[in-house]
């Protein structure tokens, strides 16, 4: 694999992976993103994003999107293996590339101390 690739392994892609990490998935949020994440019994996290029709170009999704998946490609070793993430941008009009892989890896920090507190995967 190429350290440039997002591969479909790396996605969330069907409506019934969402909802169980919506249903099942502890959260983390800040003032731009909410992370939800869910244990899998895959070797690899995957990465889901939903982002509302409250923005309303395209485009501006897109580019929403494309920035949370870079920061989440650029820094494989802050996210922990076998999880499933669902992102979800809180504040998307205002959001820039530099706050939402700040906001990122600062939730994906809390998800780690968080478990090491608990114990638990």
């Amino acid at each position: 694999m190429s350290l440039f690739a997002y591969p479909k392994s790396a996605r969330l892609l069907r409506r019934r992976e969402f909802d169980r990490v919506f249903k099942a998935g502890g959260s983390w949020k800040d003032g731009d993103l909410v992370v939800y994440c869910l244990q899998n019994d895959l070797p690899q996290a995957r990465l889901g994003i939903v982002i509302g029709r409250k923005v309303k170009r395209a485009v501006d999704r897109n580019r929403i999107k494309r920035w949370i998946r870079e920061a989440f490609r650029l820094h494989p070793e802050a996210v922990p293996p076998g999880v499933d993430l669902v992102v979800l941008p809180r504040n998307a009009p205002s959001l820039t590339w530099a706050r939402a892989e700040r906001s990122l890896l600062k939730l994906l920090g809390a998800r780690a101390r968080d478990l090491a507190r608990r114990g638990t995967p």
